[in-house]
Order: C-alpha cells, then sequence, then structure tokens
C-alpha cells in the first residue's frame, strides 16, 4: 500500500527567510524510502514548491519570502508510490528591514518657506512599516547623516517648515519595519517659492 502521511508537524526556529520543520512518522517508518517537503504561500495561486529526497523527520526550509504566511505539507513516499500529504501547518515568515524604498514621492511648496511631502508605502515591506524617516537638504553631496531629517509616525504625508525661501532642497524618505530601517527613496529635488 501507499505510505499513510506523516503527523504532528511542528514548526520552530521561525526566522524572516527560513523555518525549521519536524514531523513523526509512527507506523513501521522501515517501509519508507524518503520523505518529501512542498511549501507555498499560503494564499499565492501557484503550485508547491519541493523539497524531495529527505531521510531525516526534520529539515530547515531556506529562502522564504520575510512576514509572509506559508503553508506546509510533508509527505511519505515508499517502492509503491508517494503517500497522500500530512494536514497543512502554517507558519508567518519573521520580519525584517523593509527590501525596498518608499515610491512615488511627491513634494509640492505650500509657501516660501513650506513645503508638503507625500509617499506610497515600499513594494517589499517585509514587515509591518512602523514608520518613516524623511531627510531634506539644500546640500545633497553631504552624507545623509549631516541632512535635517523628520521621523513621521502612522502616515505618508508629511509637511517641512522654517525653510529658506528661493531654495533648491533635495528629499529623501526611508521606511522602518520594528527591526529597522530601510533604503532611502530616490532624491527629489524642489525649489521653495520667492519671500
Amino acid at each position: 500500500a501507499l505510505p499513510r502521511p506523516p503527523s504532528s508537524l511542528q514548526i520552530s526556529d521561525i526566522t524572516a527567510t527560513s523555518v525549521r520543520i519536524t514531523w513523526n512518522y509512527h507506523v513501521n517508518p522501515g517501509d519508507i524510502s524518503y520523505y518529501v517537503i512542498q511549501y507555498k504561500p499560503r494564499n499565492a495561486d501557484r503550485d508547491y514548491a519541493e523539497i524531495s529526497g529527505l531521510v531525516t523527520k526534520f529539515y530547515t526550509v531556506i529562502g522564504l519570502t520575510p512576514f509572509t504566511e506559508y503553508e506546509f505539507h510533508v509527505l511519505a513516499v515508499n517502492k509503491i508510490g508517494r503517500g497522500p500529504p500530512s494536514e497543512p501547518s502554517y507558519v508567518t515568515t519573521g520580519e525584517t528591514k523593509p527590501g525596498s524604498a518608499p515610491r512615488n514621492v511627491h513634494v509640492r511648496p505650500l509657501s516660501s518657506s513650506t513645503m508638503v511631502i507625500q509617499w506610497d508605502e515600499p513594494i517589499t515591506p517585509n514587515g509591518q512599516i512602523t514608520g518613516y524617516k524623511l531627510y531634506y537638504t539644500t546640500n545633497p553631496s553631504l552624507p545623509i547623516q549631516s541632512w535635517k531629517s523628520q521621523p513621521v509616525q502612522d502616515n505618508k504625508l508629511t509637511t517641512i517648515s522654517d525653510l529658506t525661501p528661493h531654495t533648491i532642497y533635495t528629499i529623501r524618505v526611508q521606511a522602518y519595519t520594528g527591526i529597522g530601517p530601510g533604503p532611502l527613496s530616490d532624491p527629489v529635488k524642489v525649489k521653495t517659492q520667492q519671500g
């Protein structure tokens, strides 16, 4: 007969890009040739990725996408063929820093000394975005640490004021997760209005 499905899938050692899976096989394991792990992002409309030929009852799956819910199955294979998959096990990988910068940064001068800046969240947030940091300067050749900056919580819009009239400012935005900051957006240049 085909082998029964493995049982008691346990998922541990969860990082942003890897998880460790262990399982049990109670029926005479001597008849089993090897095990296969199948997995995919839970809501993805695509085939399972497979890791085949496993002879242990544990394995660390790597190369996963951060902050993504995955579905895992394990199945046993014997001389007859593949048995049915185990009950699915679900896990969400850990967070990491944002993988891309905030997008579509738009700057609008409001007056000679104030601007409004708006942006969209990164395409690959890699976690829950906890806030943003806006950097601005009149001298973009300075290192970013020397630019003026302003933190922005729970919002994708902010204003900066006390600017010099009729002056070109360079603006960049950076997203944060609980783990840390992501890359900076491309610089946007804008000129304040005349006084």
